[in-house]
């Protein structure tokens, strides 16, 4: 890996003792060259100062922006907001990175959180859309610093997927018709291009080349409090442990065929205690540190709790009817937020592989993608981390392997696939002592951590292994 260059945007006012503790962390990781700051002070007399911004910022290869308490609301001589002046220098920097397209990174200080899009100018609203990484204060600032340079590395390291140019297509010999076998597969064409599979297809001599499409990023929404979800098209899979996988038992197979009828919204996270803060004002983790880090010691009447906390928070009517211990769906249509059920949770996770892990078959790639028994440790202790800091699967969602165990809507029996359960949006048994926990956690083997590893609990359990992402239908907040 070259040079890497870093581009720290901030404001004076807001964060600058931040500022000056970040780039002394950055400085020797990256060069004092590759570090760059307070460009203003560096705008030669005569030069228009948004150009010498947006230069500086197209030298580099990763921006910061530094976000403090009052970074959004901080107002300028005449009373105004600063980020609502066109001249705002912070506002212009941030504009060339995200015009630019490289990893725009919000970094959080003090107590502050990534701004809603509607909170911010036009201009400016894919910010609130970047994945943030907060710096706590010391002991853990260093620790989360060295977070902040991975992530930096990653940004630049991460490979990108070329789109292939289209091959021309030999022009039509007149007076030939087409052989129907042409026509044939030119429909099947069809219906794979609306699908999403084809880019184009190439003839040549009489042979068609089709050409799949890169891999394009899910699409995301983020809600009134932050929380970002990816929106999961319907699909088909196989479901559950073949018999060929050495750590499949009796309770994750036979495998079957499940279809998801409905596409519909995931947390791209566990929910974090911020989150979970935010909505109920409460955070009764075992591990705490952390706005990042995902609220455990939680209940599944808990989880179901702060879904319809969250949907009365947003406007929508509440996904559940709750009375004592007994839950019901009154709509499986409705628009209120959800535990996702055990199939679109699988379904997610394995984001269209069909191997033991959503990145292979080999347990030896689990560091990149988990937080898992082998390497959880923080001084020696294992315990949750915060989200967010592995690798994602092909669909944008994190932690799905490891961090801690999420629940799901279903009821768990240990034979239920056994039973020829629908094939289409299954909902697991009606009635059930436990419920479904998925993904493994932060104290778990590899094995524990595989796509198809299931396991229930009883809904009034809470331990500090136990968490949970949100869903809901498509149409989004």
């Amino acid at each position: 890996m070259g040079k890497i260059r870093v581009f720290v945007s901030y404001r004076r006012e807001d964060s600058r003792h931040q500022r000056d503790r970040i780039c002394d962390h950055l400085v020797p990781q990256f060069g004092k060259d590759c570090v760059f700051q307070d460009v203003d002070n560096q705008i030669p007399p005569g030069r228009d100062f948004r150009d010498v911004l947006s230069e500086r910022v197209a030298q580099c290869d990763v921006f910061l922006a530094v976000i403090g308490d009052a970074w959004l609301s901080m107002a300028g001589p005449d009373g105004t907001r600063r980020l609502d002046d066109s001249t705002d220098f912070v506002r212009i920097e941030i504009e060339a990175a995200l015009a630019r397209g490289i990893p725009v990174i919000p970094v959080l200080v003090g107590r502050s959180s990534v701004p809603r899009a509607n909170e911010l100018p036009e201009s400016l609203q894919k910010l609130a859309y970047r994945q943030a990484i907060s710096l706590r204060p010391d002991p853990d600032f260093h620790h989360d610093m060295e977070r902040l340079v991975g992530r930096i590395k990653s940004a630049v390291s991460a490979p990108r997927v070329a789109t292939p140019e289209p091959v021309a297509s030999p022009p039509p010999v007149p007076g030939r018709r087409r052989p129907p076998w042409k026509a044939i597969v030119a429909a099947a064409v069809l219906g794979l291009v609306l699908l999403g599979v084809i880019v184009y297809v190439a003839t040549d001599r009489g042979q068609i080349t089709i050409v799949r499409a890169p891999e394009v990023a899910p699409k995301e929404i983020v809600n009134s409090i932050g929380m970002r979800l990816v929106l999961i098209s319907a699909g088909e899979f196989t479901m559950g442990s073949p018999d060929s996988d050495p750590d499949a038992v009796a309770f994750q197979k036979p495998q079957h065929r499940v279809r998801i009828t409905r596409p519909f919204c995931l947390g791209a996270t566990e929910v974090t205690q911020g989150q979970y803060r935010a909505v109920t004002g409460a955070n009764p983790s075992h591990f705490k540190g952390s706005e990042d880090l995902p609220v455990e010691t939680v209940s599944w009447l808990d989880a179901i709790d702060y879904c319809n906390a969250l949907s009365r928070k947003e406007g929508l009517t509440p996904f559940y009817r709750v009375q004592g211990e007994t839950v019901e769906v009154p709509d499986w249509d409705g628009t209120g937020y959800r535990l996702p059920t055990e199939a679109e949770w699988e379904y997610a996770c394995r984001a269209g592989s069909t191997t033991r892990y959503s990145f292979g078959d080999d347990a030896a790639g689990l560091g990149a993608f988990a937080w898992y028994s082998g390497n959880s440790r923080t001084l020696n202790v294992r315990l949750s981390q915060p989200v967010g800091q592995k690798r994602p699967n092909a669909w944008g969602l994190y932690d799905m392997h490891g961090n801690v165990e999420e629940w799901c809507w279903d009821g768990y029996e240990a034979d239920y696939y056994s039973k020829n359960p629908p094939a289409a949006d299954p909902l697991g048994p009606s009635q059930a002592a436990s419920r479904v926990n998925r993904g493994g956690c932060w104290r778990l083997s590899p094995q524990r951590c595989r796509s198809a590893f299931r396991v229930g609990h009883a809904p009034g359990n809470r331990s500090a292994l136990l968490g949970f992402r949100v869903a809901r239908v498509q149409s989004g907040p």
